[in-house]
């Protein structure tokens, strides 16, 4: 029916329901979809059967993140099938940038200037109690995540649950996205932890050099498969990176 379909797109975070006027309007997701839509990048279209073939893989979800503001969108996520008890955000949900892995390296990943001015003009809430609150700590993260390549958290956005994100990068080095392996914390990802960073690390390497290869001229492809990537990624890390700083909770929206 008419409402069943209204529904799913709400829950999708399309559409959001006005419930005063019980009128509705473009959601987040909607809007966010129509930006990249603009700029004629293929964002889902590449990212989303990557998430579908990790999701199987490792038995966790995986979703995708974009930002809005100082805010992070879900905009797609592929549920883990295999756990009796998974973590999966709703598609529109949103979270501040500061908590999570998800929002952490879309923030560590803009231009510097407008990094700088969303930590220090930000309001850094506390989601939960290991949610980044200090602008020193919170910049410190910053800058290993940024040296690093990727965050690994644990239990910032929603208590229970952890997270490795990576920056989707656009040629420049600024992040248009992020790409987010989440589970819960019945379920750690323990001593695999590193083999797990290298395969979601090859996979974004790969969403990358699909991307903006497809923003190429037709002539200039073919070359461009035989070249290393553009792309400017910084150096690899030395392993994760986990907030314990305690403060108080507060209800959590997105995905961490």
């Amino acid at each position: 029916t008419l409402y069943r379909f209204l529904d799913n797109l709400t829950r999708r975070g399309l559409l959001k329901l006005n419930p005063a006027t019980k009128e509705y309007r473009l959601g987040a997701s909607f809007i966010r979809l129509g930006q990249i839509a603009q700029k004629g990048v293929p964002l889902l279209e590449v990212c989303y059967p990557t998430m579908r073939r990790l999701s199987a893989e490792i038995g966790e979800s995986v979703y995708l993140s974009v930002r809005e503001g100082g805010q992070k969108v879900c905009l797609s996520c592929v549920e883990a099938r295999s756990r009796p008890i998974k973590y999966a955000p709703t598609p529109g949900s949103v979270a501040p940038l500061h908590a999570g892995a998800s929002g952490k390296v879309l923030l560590a990943f803009m231009p510097e200037e407008e990094m700088a001015e969303l930590v220090e003009k930000g309001r850094l809430a506390s989601v939960t109690p290991k949610t980044i609150t200090h602008k020193d700590r919170l910049n410190l993260r910053l800058r290993q995540i940024r040296k690093n390549g990727y965050d690994y958290s644990e239990g910032e956005l929603v208590p229970g649950t952890w997270a490795l994100a990576f920056p989707i990068l656009d040629p420049g080095g600024s992040a248009f996205a992020s790409l987010t392996v989440a589970g819960t914390l019945l379920n750690p990802p323990g001593p695999g932890l590193k083999k797990l960073v290298e395969r979601v690390r090859t996979e974004v390497r790969r969403i990358e050099n699909e991307l903006w290869d497809s923003e190429k001229p037709e002539s200039t492809k073919q070359v461009a498969r035989y070249r290393k990537p553009r792309v400017r990624r910084p150096p690899q890390g030395q392993g994760p990176l986990i907030s314990t700083l305690r403060a108080r909770p507060k209800n959590a929206v997105g995905g961490e």
